[in-house]
């Protein structure tokens, strides 16, 4: 019996798992991660902060997650905030057990439109330049 017990309650114990998305604040969920900026979660992100995975699903992170994200996106300069975040989710929050800003992934081809400045078409513009804070901007 005690083994049935045993055997029975295995299912319930939680596993962590891996995501790979953009840390976005949850004021800004919904948002295109790709225009989000760092300084915009690192003013709203007290209010709490999630990760935007494909499909357009946002995972939230609870409050010991919000904390590490915010230090994490502190240690980092740059304005991308690709991240694995490594955690149990529970509904639509992650208990996160761990937050890494990793490099943004290589900017998307020139000849697509950008979402700045009125979705333009980059190749119309002189070298790619079109705008300051566009993510299609060489860097």
């Amino acid at each position: 019996m005690r083994r049935l017990l045993l055997l029975a309650a295995i299912p319930l114990l939680a596993c962590a798992e891996d995501w790979k998305g953009t840390i976005i604040d949850v004021h800004c969920q919904g948002m295109d991660p790709a225009i989000h900026e760092r300084s915009c979660a690192l003013h709203n992100g007290k209010k709490g902060l999630g990760l935007a995975i494909a499909g357009g699903r946002f995972l939230k992170f609870d409050k010991k997650g919000t904390a590490k994200a915010l230090v994490a996106i502190q240690a980092t300069p740059q304005e991308n905030l690709a991240a694995e975040v490594t955690g149990t989710l529970k509904g639509d929050t992650i208990q996160v057990e761990s937050v890494r800003v990793v490099a943004a992934p290589a900017a998307a081809a020139s000849a697509e439109h950008c979402p700045m400045m009125g979705g333009h078409d980059h190749t119309a513009a002189q070298n790619g330049d079109c705008c300051p804070k566009c993510p299609m901007t060489p860097k």
